[in-house]
C-alpha cells in the first residue's frame, strides 16, 4: 500500500511539473514577436536627457508610410488604416480620458500588451475608432502615450464599435508596443 501511494504520489509530481512547465516561448518581452515588421517612433519630454522611444509591430499585409507625425499602416485586404503618433503632454492623458468617457458614443477601457489604455469613437460618421495607449509618466509631469486613429471606410461602426479595433491584425499592432522610458535629467 505504501509503495502504491509513493508512486501515485510521484506521479502527481511529474504532472504538476508538465503542468508548470511554461509553453517554451523565449521570446524577449522588450521587442514585439519575431514574426512583425517593426518601426520606432521617439518624443522628447521636456527635463530628460534622451528621447522616450518606443518599437511598434505590425503583420507583413500591412503597409508602412512615414510622414512627418506620424506613421500610416494600411492594411488594404482588410480596409484598415492605422494612424500611430507616439506624444507627450503635460498631465493631459488623464484629462482626455475623462473627456472620452463623458462625451463620446463609445468609451472603452482595456489593455493593449502591458499597457493600459481606453479606445473610444468621436465621430459616427467617420467610422473611426480612436486608441490611446499610456506609457509612461515622464519627469513628474509629462505623459508619454500613443494615438492609434484606426479606420475603415467599409466598415459599419454603428452596431459594434469594438469590430475595428479587436481585428486580430489591429489587436497584434495594439499589443505590440514596447517601450523604453528616457533618462531623467540630472539637476
Amino acid at each position: 500500500m505504501k509503495k502504491l501511494f509513493a508512486l501515485l504520489l510521484a506521479a502527481m509530481m511529474l504532472l504538476s511539473l508538465v503542468a508548470c512547465g511554461g509553453n517554451g516561448d523565449t521570446d524577449n518581452p522588450n521587442e514585439p514577436k519575431a514574426n512583425l515588421k517593426t518601426f520606432e517612433m521617439t518624443c522628447e519630454p521636456d527635463g530628460v536627457e534622451e528621447p522616450a522611444k518606443a518599437t511598434v509591430g505590425y503583420p507583413e499585409n500591412f503597409t508602412m508610410e512615414q510622414q512627418d507625425w506620424c506613421v500610416v499602416l494600411t492594411d488594404e485586404s482588410k480596409d484598415v488604416e492605422i494612424e500611430v503618433f507616439m506624444t507627450n503632454d503635460y498631465n493631459c492623458y488623464d484629462e482626455n480620458q475623462e473627456y472620452a468617457r463623458e462625451e463620446y458614443s463609445f468609451y472603452e477601457e482595456a489593455t493593449f500588451g502591458s499597457f493600459k489604455g481606453y479606445a473610444c469613437m468621436t465621430d459616427e460618421e467617420s467610422a473611426t475608432v480612436d486608441v490611446y495607449v499610456y506609457l509612461d509618466l515622464v519627469a513628474e509631469m509629462d505623459d508619454v502615450y500613443m494615438t492609434f486613429y484606426i479606420s475603415s471606410a467599409s466598415m459599419d461602426l454603428d452596431a459594434d464599435p469594438q469590430a475595428l479595433y479587436k481585428l486580430p491584425e489591429v489587436r497584434q499592432v495594439l499589443d505590440s508596443v514596447v517601450y523604453t522610458a528616457p533618462a531623467e535629467t540630472a539637476d
